[in-house]
């Protein structure tokens, strides 16, 4: 039988510290994307153990902190692909990788294809030509 604590019963009490832990922990990793994060700065950061910060972390999302962080940083890495004419090398430093091979391999590992193939698709999908041929195509298709 769950404590009841303060008109909450303990179970909720804790899943709301875990989710606010998430939270935070995801929005200090987004607003340091730009650097090498361990999972001890991390869970330091949020005055837990490593292991502990871990389990919870993974419990809430499904991915571990560093997969998530990750994960940031090829969003982030994405957006400066599709907004912007920086060059990978340049993005690579921006989301905290110093070798651009090491993060075109991590991007294209995440993301299904590397950041020049991701770049051109998103670029040929945006083109006012390709969008205007693909509802010819559902036009003939239909």
């Amino acid at each position: 039988m769950p404590v009841v604590l303060n008109g909450f019963e303990e179970k909720s009490f804790r899943e709301s510290e875990i989710e606010h832990l998430v939270d935070r922990s995801i929005l200090f990793m987004t607003a340091n994307v730009h650097k090498r994060l361990s999972v001890d700065e991390l869970a330091s950061e949020f005055c837990y153990s490593p292991s502990r910060y871990t389990v919870l972390f993974k419990q809430k999302t499904g991915l571990s902190p560093m997969d998530y962080f990750i994960k940031i940083k090829i969003q982030q890495a994405c957006q400066f692909l599709v907004n912007s004419d920086l060059f990978v090398k340049e993005i690579a430093g921006k989301v905290g990788y110093d070798d651009p091979y090491y993060f075109s391999r991590i991007f294209k590992k995440v993301a299904g294809k590397g950041p020049m193939e991701y770049k051109y698709n998103q670029k040929m999908a945006a083109s006012p030509m390709v969008q205007s041929l693909m509802q010819e195509l559902k036009l003939k298709s239909a």
